[in-house]
């Protein structure tokens, strides 16, 4: 059988726990602490007893011994009459005195005449002891005291534990003696004990009873209150709670269940109308979480083609700003060709002009160098004439010469240089005229040329200003497209930048429209639980009767 625990033990038996293990401990109190006690203190009384009436005896014997003192007796006569007297003596029965000298000899026993005269330092008990000896020896070093030995009793030969008190009288060298037997104190003990126990049995069998009958007091109420509660327990909130005008715990007990019973009574009430209100509600919840599931069913789909279309609008977005960025940077390209261009330009304008000023400078050093040849060919003119001239001085000299003869021959031969010298110089002026002739032709040709030069620089002059003013208004135009094309390229950045939030919010508005028809059918769910829950509640509370 398995032994139930102690929380599990019916009330009875927990009250009548209480008393036993009071018992059970007293009982053990009693066994091992208070009659080991009492035993020792009845063993110490016993011997102090002893010890008194061996003070008796050995006042007697004080008492003989101070009448051989005053002339009374004789020392032998009075040594007789003291050891008469102490042979006569009896205590407790049986108990007696003896005396035995300073040598183990024993002196008078009454009860084992046969001892007298005896040296009986040699005598061995059960356990080997010489009590004789140890009654000397206690006497001559305390003069007094208790010896443990085995000694038999008057009636038996069997030896048994004894205690006794043994004291010298000096005067006459006698131990007196008397003990008491241990079995007689273990028989007053046993009995002492009997008696102790049966009166602690007979006190505990009263205590059980009285604490059976307060137990069944206190179980009665007990029993009659778990069967209200099993009543309750089976719906019927109709019963009727008396504590019969107690005091103690279990009237308070009952007038709490009383109040707990008007409490459910009410609270049930309230439940049942609680519960078909619930009901009610619950029911309506459920349509329009039903209806709320469909919408947000229907509201996830319509933000998935959304996110969709959004996803194509961005990638088209993405594309066209790829595109822009492509002709933000020809335009750049563009522009910095044109203004390389309109550079260009303005360099060959600078160009032409200087080109036009040189052949300006050209044509003017021309026209010059044409006056200046016209001077020369007046100058090989004068030249000419002054060959001339100096040809005919040169004939008129010679002819002047031969004139002269002889004196005029060294004349002749000067005019004959002169002469050779004119006609050179003539040669020489009709060669430079011929050269001068060529030089004014050309200086004529170069003229007309630089003209025609002049005339073609203005032209390109003309040419390479409208080629630069159509280049400047190239690239204003570029310029234009090129900061169009940049404010595109950003405009479609920031729209794509845009596009990628609007992206993510429409992820962010289908995530929560998913979550939403997650919602709206954990709630259907949910409504539909609460419902049937509402239906369990109502009929639980049906179940109880108020």
């Amino acid at each position: 059988m398995k032994l139930r625990r102690f929380r599990d033990w019916n009330m009875s038996l927990k009250i009548m726990t209480i008393p036993i293990l009071t018992i059970i401990c007293v009982f053990l109190v009693v066994l091992f602490y208070f009659l080991p006690l009492v035993e020792k203190k009845l063993m110490r009384e016993k011997k102090v007893a002893t010890k008194h009436l061996v003070e008796v005896a050995f006042t007697l014997i004080s008492d003989y011994h101070s009448r051989v003192g005053s002339g009374e007796f004789g020392e032998e006569e009075a040594r007789k009459r003291a050891m008469m007297r102490i042979r006569a003596i009896r205590y407790k029965e049986n108990d007696y005195f003896w005396i035995n000298d300073l040598h183990t000899v024993m002196i008078m026993h009454p009860v084992k005449p046969e001892l007298e005269g005896k040296n009986l330092s040699n005598l061995e008990d059960a356990e080997g002891n010489y009590p004789f000896r140890e009654f000397v020896k206690v006497s001559k070093e305390k003069y007094g005291g208790f010896v443990d030995y085995f000694w038999s009793r008057p009636d038996s030969d069997e030896p048994v534990r004894k205690v006794s008190y043994v004291k010298l009288f000096g005067p006459w060298e006698w131990v007196v003696g008397s003990g008491i037997y241990i079995d007689d104190v273990d028989a007053e003990i046993r009995k002492m004990r009997f008696q102790i126990i049966l009166g602690a049995a007979i006190l505990s069998v009263i205590v059980l009873i009285l604490t059976y009958f307060i137990a069944h007091l206190i179980n009665r109420p007990l029993f009659e209150a778990v069967n209200l509660f099993n009543r309750i327990a089976g719906g019927n909130l109709t019963v009727t709670v008396n504590s019969g005008h107690r005091q103690d715990e279990i009237g308070i007990l009952m007038d709490a269940f009383r109040n707990m019973v008007e409490k459910l009574r009410s609270q049930t009430r309230q439940i049942t109308e609680g519960a078909s209100t619930i009901a009610s509600s619950i029911s309506q919840i459920s349509t329009t979480a039903t209806q709320l599931a469909y919408n947000a069913s229907e509201t996830s789909s319509s933000v998935s083609e959304i996110t969709t279309t959004v996803e194509e609008v961005r990638q088209t977005v993405y594309v066209s700003h790829e595109k822009a960025e492509h002709v933000a940077k020809s335009a750049e390209q563009s522009a910095w060709s044109s203004e390389t261009g309109r550079k260009s330009s303005e360099d060959a304008v600078s160009g032409m002009n200087r080109i036009k000023e040189e052949m300006e400078y050209v044509a003017e050093s021309i026209v010059t160098l044409s006056e200046q040849t016209q001077n020369i060919g007046d100058i090989i003119s004068v030249v000419n004439d002054l060959a001339d001239q100096s040809h005919l001085l040169s004939v008129n000299a010679s002819i002047e010469a031969a004139k002269s003869g002889e004196h005029g021959k060294g004349f002749a031969v000067v005019a004959q240089e002169v002469k050779s010298l004119a006609e050179q110089s003539k040669s020489a002026t009709k060669q430079i005229k011929v050269i001068l002739n060529e030089i004014q032709r050309a200086t004529r040709a170069a003229v007309k040329a630089a003209e025609r030069g002049n005339k073609a620089v203005e032209a390109g002059v003309y040419l390479s200003r409208q080629s630069g003013d159509s280049i400047d208004m190239l690239s204003q135009s570029v310029t234009e497209s090129a900061q169009a094309s940049i404010q595109i390229a950003a405009s479609n950045q920031e729209q794509l930048a845009g596009m990628d939030q609007l992206v993510l919010a429409m992820e962010n508005i289908k995530e929560a429209s998913r979550q939403n028809a997650d919602g709206a059918k954990h709630l259907e769910t949910e409504s539909k639980n609460l419902d049937n829950l509402g239906r369990n509640l109502r009929e639980l509370a049906s179940m109880f009767k108020v």
